[in-house]
């Protein structure tokens, strides 16, 4: 379950959830088997190679 200022989501098996962890959060797994979390940053579509090369030192 992610829960943070939006509404609490639940991941359901075979589903996926996208969230903006930009956000304060939590999360936690209360299952009895192996969790696997892939996190993957996408890149605002609007910044400029520049701001990217910027961003990416921080």
């Amino acid at each position: 379950m992610i829960s943070s200022i939006l509404p609490s989501r639940t991941w359901k098996e075979g589903e996926f959830i996208i969230f903006d962890d930009s956000f304060e959060h939590e999360v936690w797994h209360e299952g009895s088997e192996l969790r696997l979390v892939l996190i993957v940053d996408f890149w605002h579509p609007e910044l400029t190679e520049q701001q990217r090369r910027r961003l990416s030192s921080i």
